[in-house]
């Protein structure tokens, strides 16, 4: 799913997931081959992303998409035989959309 969303040129990476009992995330990315630099603009620094649920992220990602974003990605399934969705979309500001058909503690829990 990284490597649809930021190229393929992403070989290795980490994340952490901290979840707070009011279903709100933070996660934390640590991309590791190749490392991200430093640079003057500061492009890698800061806001990534906002991850939203929807009940139907296909219809809203074809919102997105309809008033001036677009889609990013594909629809991926994050777990066979289950109804757990995502796809990342961009907003008209460059800024990234995920959209998850359910929580992150349900769609990734005893995984």
């Amino acid at each position: 799913m990284t490597n649809d969303l930021l190229g393929y040129h992403v070989k290795k990476m980490r994340s952490a997931h901290m979840m707070a009992d009011n279903q709100v995330m933070v996660e934390l990315f640590e991309f590791q081959e190749p490392r991200m630099t430093r640079s003057k603009t500061k492009v890698y620094e800061g806001f990534f992303q906002i991850c939203l649920i929807s009940d139907d992220i296909e219809k809203l990602s074809d919102k997105i998409a309809n008033t001036g974003g677009e889609k990013r990605s594909d629809i991926w399934n994050t777990w066979e035989n289950k109804p757990y969705y995502l796809i990342y979309c961009e907003d008209p500001f460059g800024n990234i959309i995920e959209l998850y058909s359910r929580s992150t503690e349900v769609m990734y829990a005893n995984k």
